[in-house]
């Protein structure tokens, strides 16, 4: 139920994203993050007179943080004056070539995303195969850590609409300024948050649930994963830009090899060898982001993705 509105949101911040409207498209990421996280405080262990829904709680708060959100940009487009008169719609006018296009820039991206999805529920089931208390604080954590992209997704947005325009003008020292303005808002923001955690986990595993065998792992994993998520962030802060300018193919085999070999594989092994140690199965995840996050810096730094031409010659 969720691809509806999550669509919705998506066109909305695409278009505009492309009209250099990017405080919107901010707020929305943020809005969407921080209600994601709070929904699932709620549903999942069941605060504020809920019942604790577990899984099917982060399911449903995700529904409705993305029909907020979605609900909120398409609020922008009806009552900001972005509303326009279009003459009727006719097929003579679409453009092959351009389909073409963007079906080649879209694809990787597409495909990347579905094998994450299913990779990362995968590795979910796994977790719950510890102890369903293992899966509800591993879930806690990695929307705690949403904070991360919350935050540098709203500005990378901003970059990549930015280092977009300059390859335009055929300013690749000005794109790749931008890309690089990028990963230093994702050092800043990512080491505020590792610090913020490290100090202040216990109070922050308190907000997730009254449990207090569930707040002693969920404070023990906050703790595990700072320093993964950390370099994480730096990754996010170049993948996005690289996304929305075409050097997506890139970020998919990053993302594939990373998540089969170490989300799958190392976690497999780490079931396989220490099937009560759940600290193993953390740290296989923890090994795909520290190694896809080194990719996507490799990437910033050789600098190829500014010679990418999008369309087909034409």
């Amino acid at each position: 139920f969720s691809l509806v509105p999550m669509g919705l949101f998506v066109v909305a911040q695409g278009f505009l994203g492309a009209l250099n409207r990017t405080r919107p498209v901010m707020y929305a990421g943020i809005l969407s993050n921080a209600l994601n996280v709070a929904l699932n405080w709620v549903f999942i262990f069941g605060n504020l007179g809920f019942p604790a829904m577990g899984i099917r709680g982060a399911a449903l708060g995700t529904l409705c943080a993305s029909v907020v959100s979605a609900a909120y940009l398409l609020g922008v487009l009806v009552y900001r004056g972005y509303r326009q008169d279009y003459r009727l719609f006719t097929f003579r006018e679409l453009s092959r070539g351009l389909q073409r296009d963007i079906v080649r820039v879209a694809l990787p991206t597409a495909v990347q995303n579905i094998i994450a999805l299913s990779i990362f529920l995968t590795y979910q089931t796994f977790i719950e195969s510890y102890a369903p208390i293992y899966l509800a604080a591993t879930h806690s954590i990695f929307a705690y850590f949403r904070l991360n992209k919350t935050i540098i997704g709203g500005f990378a947005r901003s970059a990549s609409i930015l280092a977009g325009n300059a390859l335009g003008r055929g300013d690749r020292e000005g794109a790749q300024a931008a890309i690089t303005a990028s990963g230093m808002v994702g050092v800043l923001v990512a080491l505020v948050v590792a610090v913020g955690t490290v100090t202040f986990r216990g109070s922050i595993a308190a907000l997730f649930t009254n449990d207090p065998a569930t707040q002693v792992i969920l404070s023990r994993g906050l703790l595990f994963f700072t320093g993964f998520f950390f370099v994480e962030a730096l990754g996010y802060a170049f993948e996005m830009v690289f996304v929305a300018n075409g050097y997506g193919k890139y970020v998919l085999f990053s993302e594939f090899s990373t998540n089969v070999l170490f989300i799958i594989g190392a976690t497999l092994v780490a079931r396989a060898l220490f099937p009560e140690t759940v600290e193993w199965a953390w740290l296989s995840f923890g090994l795909y982001q520290i190694v896809h996050a080194g990719f996507m810096i490799t990437g910033w730094i050789r600098r190829r993705w500014l010679d990418l031409r999008l369309d087909d010659g034409r």
